[in-house]
C-alpha cells in the first residue's frame, strides 16, 4: 500500500510539473503578444506625434532683397529667390512689364550672406517672375507673369533657357511639379488649373480643374492637389485622378501662396485686404485634414507675405515682400 500511494503522488507530482510545462509557453507567447501591440501601439502614437509645424519662434534674416516673392529649394540645396518687379493692383510699385531679378546660390551659406552665384541675366528672364521650383535633376521652372505670362525652364548653370512654356496663360502664379515631373500651373486669370506633360520635351498642355477663382498657387502631395483661391478666400483641395469636385476647403483670407512640407500644408495669407499691412501671415494645418485646424501661426510682418519653402533640414522660410527679407524659422 505504501508503495501505491508512493507511486500515485509521484504521478501527481509529474502530471503537475508537465502541466507547468505547457503553460509556461503559453504565457510566454502571451506575454510576448501583449509587449508587440504596445510597441504597435506606442509606434502609431510617435507617427502621429511627428506631424507638427515648424516652430514660430527663434526667427533670422536674410536682407537685402528687393520685393522677394518666390523661393525653392534644388535637391542639392541650391536655392532661388525671385524679385518681382511689376505693378501692385492698386497701381504702385514698378512700372508694368519691368523686368525682375531671378537669384540663385549655390549653397545655403552663400544665400544666408545673400550673394548670389548666379544672377539670370534680365535680357532672357523676360518679366514679372514669381512662383519657382526646382525639378529632382535641378532644373529650374520661373512663372512669369506680367507681359510673358509663360513658365520659362533653365537647366544648370542657368545661363541659357532650354524652352518657355506659353499655353495661352493669363497671368500664371503658381507652379508645382509631381513626382512624375508633371507640371501643374495656377493660371490666374484664366481661373484654372492646367496640368503639362513632358514639360522638357514635346510638352502637351491640358485643362485639369476649370471655374476656379483667381488661383494664385498651387501644390501636390500625393495624389491631391491644393489650389489657393486668392478672391474666394479658400484653399481647396482635390484628388488629381477625379479632379470633378473639391474633396476639402479651408477658408482663409486671401490665399496668395502654398508649400507642402511632410504631413503640413503650409498657407501664406495677404489678410482681409490686399495690401492690408499687419495682418499678412503664414498658417500651417494638417494636408490631409485641413480643418483640424490651424497648427501653427507666423506673425509679425510690417506688410505681406509671399513665397514658402522648406530646406532638408526642415527649417522653414517666407518671403516678406515689404521688408525685403527672407525669414527664417528653425525646425
Amino acid at each position: 500500500m505504501t508503495t501505491s500511494k508512493s507511486a500515485s503522488s509521484f504521478n501527481q507530482k509529474t502530471m503537475k510539473k508537465r502541466t507547468i510545462i505547457r503553460i509556461y509557453p503559453l504565457v510566454i507567447m502571451g506575454l510576448l503578444l501583449m509587449f508587440s501591440s504596445s510597441c504597435k501601439k506606442k509606434k502609431a502614437a510617435d507617427t502621429t506625434s511627428e506631424c507638427v509645424a515648424v516652430g514660430n519662434t527663434g526667427v533670422s534674416y536674410t536682407s537685402g532683397f528687393d520685393r522677394p516673392v518666390g523661393i525653392a529649394f534644388s535637391p542639392a540645396q541650391k536655392v532661388v529667390v525671385t524679385e518681382f518687379h511689376g505693378m501692385n493692383p492698386d497701381g504702385t510699385g514698378y512700372a508694368y512689364g519691368s523686368p525682375g531679378a531671378v537669384k540663385i546660390y549655390n549653397s545655403t551659406a552663400n544665400f544666408y550672406t545673400n550673394i548670389s552665384d548666379v544672377s539670370i541675366p534680365f535680357a532672357i528672364i523676360n518679366n514679372g517672375p514669381e512662383a519657382v521650383v526646382f525639378d529632382a535633376n535641378e532644373n529650374l521652372y520661373i512663372a512669369e507673369t506680367e507681359n510673358t505670362a509663360g513658365i520659362s525652364i533653365f537647366q544648370p548653370p542657368y545661363a541659357i533657357k532650354l524652352k518657355t512654356i506659353w499655353g495661352g496663360f493669363n497671368n500664371p502664379r503658381g507652379i508645382a511639379l509631381d513626382g512624375s515631373g508633371n507640371l501643374y500651373v495656377a493660371d490666374d486669370g484664366n481661373g484654372k488649373i492646367v496640368k503639362i506633360t513632358n514639360p522638357l520635351g514635346v510638352d502637351a498642355e491640358s485643362d485639369l480643374i476649370t471655374g476656379l477663382t483667381t488661383p494664385k498657387a498651387v501644390a501636390i502631395s500625393g495624389n491631391y492637389i491644393f489650389i489657393a483661391e486668392y478672391d474666394a478666400n479658400r484653399v481647396t483641395k482635390y484628388n488629381i485622378a477625379s479632379p470633378a469636385a473639391s474633396v476639402e476647403t479651408f477658408n482663409i483670407d486671401h490665399p496668395i501662396d502654398l508649400h507642402i512640407s511632410g504631413c503640413m500644408l503650409y498657407i501664406s495669407s495677404h489678410g482681409a485686404i490686399y495690401g492690408g499691412y499687419g495682418s499678412s501671415k503664414v498658417v500651417a494645418v494638417k494636408a490631409d485634414n485641413m480643418n483640424a485646424g490651424i497648427q501653427k501661426e507666423y506673425t509679425g510682418f510690417t506688410g505681406i507675405t509671399f513665397g514658402i519653402a522648406t530646406d532638408q533640414a526642415g527649417n522653414l522660410f517666407i518671403s516678406d515682400f515689404s521688408d525685403g527679407k527672407i525669414r527664417k524659422y528653425l525646425k
